[in-house]
């Protein structure tokens, strides 16, 4: 992915926007698509120009108070550049809105506020990028996250095949696909129009600047289908999963102290073949909730919880990551070995839920799938977008969009 340049934070000044949090106090933040009042924090952060689906901005600041927050909205290019668009083109109303919406948790552990925000209907599809900060101040930004809107004018059709390589039939699944562009004036649709292809809303291993294998300009149709491994991802294997819902916390001690929790070590999975899993996995993503109490947004407790891989230590780095994190190989997410235990370890700090997760292994010896195994057999969601930008356009605009599951 294209590296980010940040000067002092400024929500101006960023040059590519991602899921990303500055401030160590904000956590569980999450953009989600809301849908006949069904609230469902895994639903992609995509909704249609035509939906009466709305967008939801829920997080927590660990503090006791609450403070004057802000939401900017930034419309983006297919990359999560700025765009060329004013904002005037997009918005029907002033570019900054007080957070209203907000709760203090309920007998926790540790204080937090909940914050709760519905994004405003836009007059231009395209990526979306949320900015939230402090005061009025966009150079005190708290956190950015994605959201996509999308035109229905391009239709979108997918298929799942085996890699045409031959060590990849087992470890690849390959997308090939179609894009129909007929409600679309495409005047040159090889430098007009381009495709994002996710998988599992995965941003750090999309597919992009894809080539069409075949332009067929009287049905106004463009397909990608590839002989080589450039619309291919590793399968990987179901996900493992954190489940703090049963949590029981003693709260007496220090009033503001996480409680801890170590979970059971576990061991590689990559020597093993693919066996359906006894529960069914959340495609990398998370939900909050607790067993014991009511409104789960705000009487759930926050819980300092350790993850071990059982291994011996290996030259290169190993991440534990997922959508509880952005899928961002960085500090926050390195696990670091423990020799004495004779495992890599990471402490995260988790809301009560059930969350998805894998090992990711970044090392030049070894695949990235090293301790979880890859095949072409894992049930897994893909999600691929189209843009459109006409000749002396200021900017993409998102004008197809399909989420399909595979291997289910």
């Amino acid at each position: 992915m294209t590296v980010i340049t940040l000067f002092h934070c400024s929500g101006q000044n960023i040059k590519q926007y991602e899921d990303k949090i500055f401030d160590g106090k904000i956590k569980t933040a999450n953009v989600y698509a809301v849908d006949n009042n069904v609230f469902n924090p895994m639903v992609p952060p995509v909704i249609s120009m035509k939906s009466k689906a709305k967008l939801l901005l829920e997080f927590d600041e660990l503090t006791y108070d609450a403070g004057y927050l802000y939401v900017k909205l930034i419309h983006c290019n297919a990359d999560w550049t700025p765009s060329d668009f004013f904002e005037r083109d997009y918005l029907n109303e002033y570019n900054e809105w007080l957070i209203n919406d907000f709760d203090f948790s309920m007998n926790t552990k540790a204080p937090y506020v909940h914050y709760s925000f519905e994004i405003p209907r836009v007059k231009l599809p395209g990526n979306y990028a949320v900015l939230v900060y402090r005061d009025q101040n966009p150079n005190k930004i708290l956190f950015t996250k994605r959201c996509i809107i999308y035109d229905e004018t391009a239709s979108i059709g997918a298929k799942l095949e085996r890699s045409t390589t031959v060590n990849g039939r087992v470890t690849n699944q390959k997308i090939n696909y179609a894009v129909s562009y007929g409600g679309i004036n495409v005047q040159n649709p090889l430098n007009e129009l381009k495709t994002v292809v996710l998988q599992n809303q995965r941003w750090d291993n999309q597919k992009t600047n894809l080539r069409p294998t075949f332009v067929n300009e009287n049905a106004k149709q463009l397909r990608f289908e590839t002989v080589d491994d450039s619309n291919e991802f590793f399968g990987w294997n179901e996900f493992r999963f954190i489940d703090l819902r049963g949590l029981q916390v003693n709260h007496s001690g220090p009033e503001g102290e996480f409680p801890k929790v170590k979970l059971l070590p576990v061991e590689k999975r990559s020597s093993l073949t693919y066996s359906q899993p006894v529960f069914d996995d959340l495609n990398g993503q998370f939900y909050i909730s607790n067993s014991l109490r009511d409104e789960t947004s705000i009487t759930s407790e926050y819980a300092e919880t350790t993850v071990s891989l059982k291994t011996e230590k290996i030259d290169g780095s190993v991440y534990i990551l997922g959508a509880f994190n952005y899928w961002k190989k960085d500090k926050n997410s390195e696990m670091i070995y423990n020799s004495d235990e004779g495992a890599y370890e990471a402490t995260l700090l988790l809301k009560q839920g059930r969350y998805d997760y894998l090992f990711y292994v970044d090392d030049n010896e070894k695949p990235p799938y090293f301790y979880e195994g890859s095949f072409f057999d894992t049930e897994n969601n893909y999600q691929i977008i189209v843009y459109y930008r006409p000749a002396g356009g200021r900017g993409d605009l998102a004008v197809g969009y399909q989420s399909f599951n595979i291997n289910n």
